[in-house]
């Protein structure tokens, strides 16, 4: 059950790093933690799909970091 908690919780902090950036993108303190938060989904974004934003990979991919952080965490 903790599993489910931790993909929610990994969901909805993705979706708020996104929604954060595309609001401000890097401007002001919010931003500034966002950037690096969200640095791992921007990463992969910027190697898979040059030139373009798809907030979908980003977020999906800092998703993944974060669950696999929590996991790590829980130990």
């Amino acid at each position: 059950m903790k599993h489910v908690a931790y993909l929610a919780a990994s969901i909805l902090g993705a979706l708020g790093v996104s929604l954060i950036l595309a609001t401000f993108g890097a401007h002001g303190l919010l931003g500034f933690l966002a950037v690096y938060a969200g640095y791992p989904g921007g990463f992969v974004n910027w190697k898979a799909n040059p030139g373009h934003m798809s907030y979908f990979l980003i977020s999906a991919v800092n998703a993944a970091v974060y669950f696999s952080v929590w996991r790590r965490l829980d130990c």
